[in-house]
């Protein structure tokens, strides 16, 4: 089957806002795409950017191409540019189902892009790694080295462990074998908690990247390195996805609910985040960008490692 190879990360109904207003009559509609440490950009069409050759298709051991999880993926698109354009972008209240539907895209979002692959099957490749080692040297030990290696591990694998074939598929094609169930955790625990939508009438407004959906925990700093990543536990934690220039869709624990203004400020900062954990480029509406995307900060007195320095030198 030739068709549906070219599969988008970001879709491109996603990025159909970000066209250029200014797009000249009779071109096909561009985004401005940036590099992520900055220079000249490229104007692109949506079609034309953030895909990879079958990057969700299913192999089949025939050959074939099982296209189950790209079908589902371009529904689920369709469905969401439905309610941003019919519902989201008219300030209207979602209902229960639609929210549903806004927090499984959110989820798809978080877990379909390049980053999410490279991220889990790194950390597959190093369990996979580390378990072909153990097994080559338990199979070169004596029986009764052997009976020590086994008391390390305490006790026989249960039913529900990963065999190591099935830890060497998912090193090898982590988006097929994970995106589904990790789509169909996270989206439920999204639909329980806050979501705003911040509104402005900025030109350029919120800009998107080629990874969209955002963590960030601003109280993360304070606490130790194993506690300082963002997670859905945390009441402070923030997730973002700009959904189009004039508006960004806010995951939070703070009952923050409906439509907010956002401030010059607040817009500049989360285009700051985006930009920050984009992981090649990000994308504008027009040829423009603004230095304070670049900032990293500073870190605040209060930190966790510098109370730590403070306590030493007491």
């Amino acid at each position: 089957m030739a068709d549906k190879k070219k599969q988008h990360f970001v879709p491109q109904g996603y990025l159909k806002p970000w066209c250029d207003p200014s797009t000249p009559e009779g071109q096909t509609p561009y985004v401005w795409v940036y590099p992520k440490e900055g220079g000249e950009p490229k104007n692109k069409a949506p079609k034309n950017i953030f895909f990879e050759t079958d990057l969700y298709t299913i192999k089949a051991e025939d050959g074939g191409r099982n296209l189950v999880l790209e079908n589902g993926l371009s529904q689920l698109e369709s469905e969401f540019c439905a309610l941003r354009d019919r519902k989201v972008l008219q300030n209207k209240l979602l209902s229960e189902e639609e929210k549903l539907l806004f927090s499984s895209f959110a989820a798809a979002a978080n877990s379909r892009t390049i980053s999410f692959r490279d991220h889990q099957g790194n950390q597959w490749s190093k369990i996979v790694e580390k378990t072909e080692k153990f097994k080559q040297a338990r199979d070169a030990a004596t029986p009764a080295e052997r009976r020590v290696m086994d008391s390390v591990l305490g006790r026989p694998p249960s039913k529900d462990s990963i065999s190591l074939s099935q830890a060497r598929e998912m090193a090898s094609a982590p988006l097929q074998t994970m995106m589904p169930t990790y789509i169909t955790a996270l989206a439920p625990q999204l639909f329980r908690i806050d979501l705003a939508f911040l509104r402005t009438d900025d030109p350029m407004g919120f800009i998107t990247s080629d990874s969209p959906c955002n963590w960030f925990d601003p109280e993360a700093y304070k606490r130790p390195p194993f506690y300082n990543q963002p997670g859905l536990g945390y009441k402070s934690i923030e997730i973002i996805i700009p959904i189009s220039p004039t508006c960004c869709a806010l995951f939070n624990r703070q009952g923050k609910n409906g439509y907010f203004a956002a401030s010059d400020e607040l817009v500049n900062e989360s285009n700051r985040r985006i930009r920050f954990s984009a992981k090649d480029s990000f994308v504008v509406n027009r040829r423009e960008f603004k230095e304070s995307w670049f900032d990293p900060g500073e870190e605040p007195e209060d930190s966790w490692e510098k109370r730590q320095e403070r306590e030493k030198d007491l």
